[in-house]
């Protein structure tokens, strides 16, 4: 694989990290009264269409092959939205 595929999986896995993680705070914040069935029902649902949603962006950027990196990549992505909306948080209750 080259370098530029490699950077380019990289890219799109942190990206893609950010908005999983997004969406998936706002699904849960938008279902959060919901009762607990739909909460889960929903819930399997995004997260079973984000997953296609993402394999197919890696159709398109590298064949489709799961490399380790592109996991991290993802849940560095995760993480880094989790931190920037804890500090929206944080600084929006004062």
């Amino acid at each position: 694989m080259s370098l530029f595929v490699q950077i380019n999986t990289l890219k799109a896995s942190f990206f893609f990290g950010i908005y999983f993680s997004f969406i998936f705070f706002l699904t849960y914040k938008l279902t959060y009264k919901l009762r607990k069935r739909y909460q889960i029902i929903i819930s399997f649902l995004i997260v079973f269409s984000n997953v296609i949603f993402y394999f197919i962006i890696l159709l398109k950027i590298n064949n489709g092959v799961i490399h380790p990196y592109g996991l991290i990549a993802l849940l560095s992505g995760c993480l880094l939205e989790q931190y920037i909306e804890y500090l929206i948080e944080k600084h929006t209750k004062k």
